[in-house]
């Protein structure tokens, strides 16, 4: 179980140092931009354009947002209280681009931008940017205890937090230490479980014990033992076939899992329990809860070979039979050539794009793995991309130093604009060098 977790999470994690970022696709929702921000314009008139940076569902104000036009000319405003920014933007000039930075957060940018390509980010208010921490929260609270109840203190025991920056505990043992936001009560998953595996997509494990919890809030470092066997959920279990899981792409080898979670909260509901080859597919049973307040339940496919991976993610919990999912080719590296030196603004071309996606470079240190530094997307999929230059509110000298050990990863994301999230998301195994 340790493993199928993780990955998902950790997923995650990669898009935007958050709860998302990769995955979180942006657009639609959440403020009422009023007809400007729900109009593209085109056609050679200056439209307004809203754009409302969010950190989860709390407004992001005093950002600096950067609006490259065609011509080379850059302008640049701060988000107001609400999070939002209007730009004028004459779509007849070309496509534009598009850079927001606030202290504490990954700096994340739009390239290709044009009425069309930004037309569905506008399709329900303004266009929303997830700006997601570039670091581990520093004002986490302790929450450590024993989890009391379970089969045997030689199982695995997890306890999953549902709030936002949160560090999870999954690991052999019952007593068990999470960090958590203070001042927010939030649910927590906790089951006990073992593991086994066989080989390639061949393993079992078995939840021995499973539950929901609420917390309060914490103000300090507290104390408080869980009792499994309080409220313990019964797990239903179904049998789901992946056809033939990256035939024929750089992911054949992969290992599959599932989870299955709570949309937007993101409590865990439940996991593979077992996998086995079956010829080229993969037979899996997924054990998952089915408790009141699961409304908007998700099913999330994973398949890994790392740190080449592939995402599906499908509506409601899984059912007998087929799974409905076609994994994303990862992308691939054309410019620059494997062990060529490459310029941080000089155009990078990727390959084997599918069609309908959109593409992103998630640029970090290799000294600092756990900040990403930039997170720039492509809203046509372009095959191209290149790194805007960031907001003046952050320092490149500091951002970029001479020397350090940069490096770009690609994505390509399957937008689903109903959701504002990535439906299906898929990460480039070649990391290459970037000279600031």
């Amino acid at each position: 179980m340790t493993r199928l977790l993780c990955v998902v999470l950790a997923l995650g994690l990669v898009a935007c140092d958050s709860d998302d970022g990769g995955t979180d696709a942006g657009g639609g929702g959440g403020t009422d931009a009023g007809p400007a921000g729900a109009d593209a314009g085109g056609g050679g008139v200056p439209v307004d354009v809203v754009f409302a940076l969010v950190d989860g569902d709390a407004p992001v104000a005093g950002a600096t947002a950067a609006m490259d036009r065609p011509d080379g000319t850059r302008e640049e405003l701060v988000s107001d209280a609400s999070g939002q920014v209007t730009f004028s933007v004459d779509w007849a000039a070309g496509a534009h681009a598009f850079a927001f930075h606030a202290d504490g957060y990954t700096i994340a940018a739009a390239t290709d931008v044009t009425a069309e390509s930004v037309a569905p980010y506008l399709a329900d208010g303004p266009f929303e940017i997830p700006m997601g921490r570039n670091a581990p929260r520093d004002d986490l609270v302790t929450l450590s205890g024993t989890i009391t109840g379970g089969s045997s203190p030689s199982s695995g025991f997890a306890v999953y937090p549902a709030a936002p920056g949160s560090e999870p505990y999954q690991a052999m043992g019952p007593d068990f230490e999470i960090m958590v936001p203070p001042g927010e009560a939030f649910r927590a998953t906790v089951f006990e479980f073992t593991n086994a595996s066989m080989g390639p997509n061949e393993y079992t494990q078995t939840f021995l014990g499973f539950r929901y919890i609420d917390i309060d809030a914490l103000s300090a470092d507290s104390m408080q033992d869980i009792d499994l066997t309080d409220g313990a959920e019964t797990l239903t279990e179904v049998d789901v076939t992946v056809t033939a899981p990256g035939m024929g792409t750089p992911l054949a080898d992969g290992r599959v899992y599932a989870t299955v979670t709570e949309r937007g909260t993101g409590e865990v509901h439940g996991a593979a329990s077992a996998a086995a080859p079956s010829g080229a597919d993969v037979s899996l049973t997924i054990a998952f809860a089915t408790p009141a307040f699961a409304t908007d339940p998700i099913t999330t496919y994973n398949l890994s070979d790392e740190p080449l991976g592939s995402t599906v993610t499908v509506d409601g919990v899984p059912t007998a039979g087929t799974a409905p999912v076609e994994f994303l080719t990862p992308p691939d590296i054309v410019t620059p050539s494997f062990g060529t030196a490459h310029g941080l603004y000089d155009p990078i071309v990727l390959g084997r794009i599918a069609p309908g996606v959109r593409t992103q470079l998630i640029v970090q240190d290799a000294s600092r793995e756990d900040i990403t530094l930039m997170n720039v997307a492509s809203l046509t999929g372009s095959e191209t991309l290149t790194i805007p230059e960031p907001p003046s509110s952050a320092s490149a000298a500091d951002l970029f130093p001479a020397g350090a050990d940069l490096y770009a990863r690609p994505v390509s994301c399957e937008v689903d604009f109903d959701n504002r999230r990535c439906r299906r998301v898929s990460f480039g195994r070649r990391q290459f060098d970037l000279s600031p």
